[in-house]
């Protein structure tokens, strides 16, 4: 809908200027002192904000004096979160981390921890009582980062931004094409043909391709990739033998873990590319990845598809922008939450004091009611005594003057 496009290159923003009959190149060259300037904002960045929260939930013994937020264990919870993002392991095996046997036989691969980077927590107490030590400050070792940066880019950028292709490492048993499959074993067909990560044309066949019987070349519209375990996603890839073969308009869709409904990732239309790159929003944690055909490019009317690939951000910045992200969504993230709940204890606080307004309102008219009463009733009694003082006094004049 515009000329911007924010999801064809993870990080990067695409400005269309103008139309052209060639094709443009987009050339990226690595900026490794931006690289250092951004993790020493991002420590300012935590530190300032691990400031703020420290000062609003601190409580002053000399003062008796409480922060706005002291107490809050919701914002317990989000530092601690937020911290435990800094203590994430990178395993480029995608081994567990005490699996000390497996980590030897992998080729002398071992995993990473921010502590490479040269990023460290150290736990303090913020209160004078010796509470709030769920809260740390951040240090950054100058000589650690640079000589990671200068010698280990390679190993930096899997560190901090690796993906790796969830389609093809977490796949279910479950994968099919439309929710029957009337394929045989001589068909050749097993759930990671298409999501295999092989992008080569010359793969495309019965046992490699998408083609065997039942599947979606034999008429099927519909493929559906399930995955072992929620995944949280970033980006996907769909890739078609050849732009004249390729699916032509189709719709992408998610099995959102946290709903348990079926959401429209994109809706493709006119399509005439041969690879198809799309980017979510925002990470979301996913239970399957549909792809729905209604028309094909291709003249024998087959639904094609050459290869799938999801991806899950394995590396460390990958991981906490999944996290950050999440929190400051406006819709749903943890300061949204925060504030519709702020809000509703504000609406009910002000219900109350509507109801006890009332209530005293009730009262005060009762109250009136009564001294109105009383007041009438002693007016009364007044008069009363008034006529008997008046008669008393007339009996009293009469008698002398007899």
């Amino acid at each position: 809908s515009t000329n911007s496009n924010s999801n064809a290159i993870l990080g990067m923003t695409l400005e269309i200027k103008s139309v052209s009959d060639e094709w443009a190149t987009v050339t990226v060259d690595t900026d490794k002192e931006k690289v250092i300037e951004e993790i020493k904002n991002m420590v300012q960045a935590y530190t300032d904000l691990n400031d703020l929260i420290s000062y609003l939930d601190a409580y002053d013994q000399e003062t008796s004096e409480p922060g706005v937020l002291f107490g809050d264990t919701n914002v317990r919870k989000l530092m601690e979160d937020i911290n435990d993002m800094f203590y994430l392991v990178f395993n480029p095996n995608n081994l567990s981390y005490y699996d000390v046997e497996k980590q030897a036989a992998a080729k002398g691969q071992q995993t990473y921890t921010w502590m490479d980077l040269g990023l460290s927590l150290t736990a303090k107490n913020t209160n004078s009582d010796g509470t709030g030590s769920w809260y740390s400050s951040m240090d950054l070792d100058m000589d650690k980062l640079n000589e990671m940066v200068s010698g280990n880019w390679d190993l930096l950028y899997e560190i901090m931004a690796g993906q790796r292709n969830a389609s093809n490492t977490n796949l279910d048993s479950t994968v099919k094409p439309t929710a029957v499959f009337n394929g045989t074993a001589a068909d050749k067909f097993s759930p990671d043909n298409a999501v295999n990560g092989d992008t080569n044309k010359s793969s495309w066949g019965a046992n490699n391709g998408f083609m065997a019987e039942g599947t979606i070349a034999q008429g099927q519209n519909e493929y559906t990739i399930y995955f072992q375990k929620p995944t949280t996603i970033s980006r996907l890839s769909i890739y078609h033998q050849d732009s004249a073969t390729a699916l032509k308009n189709f719709t992408v869709e998610y099995l959102d873990s946290a709903t348990g409904k079926w959401e429209t990732l994109r809706d493709i239309k006119s399509n005439s590319v041969d690879a198809n790159h799309l980017g979510l929003a925002l990470p979301t944690t996913v239970q399957a990845i549909r792809i729905n055909a209604s028309s094909t490019n291709a003249e024998d009317g087959k639904f094609r598809l050459l290869d799938v690939q999801v991806f899950e951000d394995t590396g460390l910045a990958g991981k906490l922008n999944q996290l950050t992200t999440a929190l400051g969504d406006t819709t749903s993230g943890w300061f949204s939450e925060r504030n519709t709940e702020v809000k509703s204890t504000i609406t009910d606080i002000e219900e109350q004091m509507e109801r006890l307004q009332e209530r005293m309102d009730k009262k005060e008219e009762s109250l009136w009611k009564r001294f109105n009463a009383m007041e009438s009733a002693l007016g009364s009694l007044q008069n009363q005594s008034n006529y008997f003082s008046s008669m008393m006094d007339s009996m009293s004049t009469g008698k002398k003057a007899k």
